[in-house]
């Protein structure tokens, strides 16, 4: 059996790309089906402007919220009126269980939780009630490294905060999305 040669155009690499010429001219009918890639959606116009307030969380989730919502297309304001939606956010846990013993009865494995309650309020109203978000993983213990775990530890903290910031958003988004106008049926 014989190879061809003579580069890229000598047919065989064109015939099987064959699936890519429709497959462009498809890719332009994507937003009109719904499809946006994720944290492409806007947020509601609701959340134009937008103050972020620690009730009872941590400086830093407020600082990527904030980041995340700006992101999104908001304006994040400081302190702001009651014409302001104001995200509270009203807790943040993490926390860690036990998933599995190796032998010795030494813990071997761990699942981190992280957890974030919210909730906006606009001029007394409240918009979204009390919602909580959470974000897990799954991690190997190792005694004979304790250093090594701390810094694990404190890695998979910041990456479910961000996972449940981003969370978060996507919430904002879905509760707070214009309800779909009502249909006129002719008379």
């Amino acid at each position: 059996m014989s190879r061809q040669r003579g580069g890229w155009l000598a047919g065989g690499a064109v015939r099987g790309r064959r699936w890519l010429l429709p497959l462009l001219l498809l890719l332009p009918l994507l937003p009109a089906c719904g499809f946006h890639p994720r944290g492409a959606a806007p947020l509601p116009s609701q959340l134009s402007r937008v103050a972020v307030e620690n009730v009872r969380a941590g400086a830093i989730l407020r600082t990527e919220l904030a980041t995340a919502l700006e992101s999104a297309g908001a304006k994040v304001v400081a302190g702001g009126g009651p014409e302001i939606p104001r995200v509270r956010l009203l807790s943040e846990n993490t926390g860690r269980r036990l998933l599995s013993v190796g032998s010795g009865g030494k813990a071997s494995e761990y699942q981190v939780e992280y957890q974030i309650t919210f909730e906006v309020l606009k001029g007394g109203q409240l918009l979204v009630p009390p919602q909580r978000v959470a974000a897990t993983r799954d991690y190997p213990f190792d005694r004979s490294e304790p250093l090594a775990m701390e810094a694990q530890q404190e890695s998979l903290a910041a990456e479910l905060r961000g996972l449940a910031v981003d969370q978060v958003v996507r919430r904002l988004r879905a509760l707070l999305a214009a309800p779909p106008a009502a249909e006129v049926v002719g008379q």
